[in-house]
């Protein structure tokens, strides 16, 4: 990474943090995935949304890299170069460093759950482990962003993981399997009134449902029947007791999907 453009970033973007007030939120989502016996390459989306006329961020990835080997970095959501933007002194810890800015300094705007970059990795782990996928303060904490008004930005990160898993046929434990998936939770962080979350089955049944906190405690779950086909849930926000992160699990049979879910109330 170009040690001016590093400068650049980190001068422009200090300068907004110290002088500038909270302007709106935006959220980086790592993936939640699992890979088949067969696939010897993975590809890791980093993705954004309520990404609004942003000029610059910056933010440190990381992965199990007894598990997963960094191949390369593409599918560039925004104008970036290899050299300029990443940091891969540390690929081969499982650290990758991401700095952008736009020169033009207006901003640029992103559709939600855009990929802004990918990550290839070679798959080298046991089936049956799971590498997380996070965002980390190593080996700096250099989580920021700001926007074309040069105010502060509050960023949400969402970790992930991949799941190596085990056998040709192990769809049939599914995780977000052909047969059941969440594909959409809006709005996430949510601050007040419902959150909508739409998902699939592919087969009608009984389904599960369970809400956890970050610590795995248990705070709702409940049983619901259901037709085959697109579903539509909604929990109201009196469902989160306190601010913080949540896990919702949709459970059918031996398939399963999870999302997390951001509870951000305004006081």
């Amino acid at each position: 990474m170009s040690k001016l453009l590093s400068l650049y970033v980190g001068l422009l973007l200090s300068f907004v943090f110290l002088n500038h007030m909270v302007a709106q939120n935006v959220s980086y989502w790592a993936p939640k995935d699992s890979i088949m016996s067969n696939v010897d390459v993975y590809k890791a989306d980093i993705q954004v949304s309520n990404f609004k006329f942003i000029v610059g961020t910056q933010f440190n990835v990381a992965w199990d890299s007894t598990l997963l080997v960094l191949d390369s970095v593409g599918n560039f959501g925004l104008p970036l170069k290899l050299d300029d933007h990443f940091g891969l002194v540390s690929k081969s810890k499982g650290i990758l460093s991401f700095q952008w800015f736009d020169e033009s300094l207006k901003g640029v705007t992103l559709p939600d759950k855009k990929s802004i970059f990918s990550l290839y990795f070679k798959v080298k782990g046991l089936r049956g482990l799971k590498s997380p996928i996070t965002f980390v303060d190593t080996p700096t904490n250099i989580r920021e962003t700001a926007d074309s008004s040069y105010k502060a930005i509050t960023a949400f990160y969402v970790d992930g993981f991949v799941v190596l898993k085990m056998g040709a046929t192990s769809s049939a434990q599914g995780i977000d399997s052909e047969q059941l998936r969440i594909y959409k939770v809006y709005p996430n962080p949510v601050s007040t009134g419902d959150v909508s979350v739409n998902w699939f089955s592919s087969v009608p049944g009984t389904v599960e449902y369970t809400l956890t906190d970050v610590k795995g405690s248990v705070i709702k779950r409940w049983l619901n029947n259901i037709g085959s086909g697109v579903q539509f849930l909604q929990m109201p926000v009196s469902d989160f007791p306190a601010r913080g992160y949540y896990n919702l699990q949709i459970k059918q049979g031996n398939f399963q999907s999870n999302q997390q879910i951001i509870y951000m109330p305004a006081n």
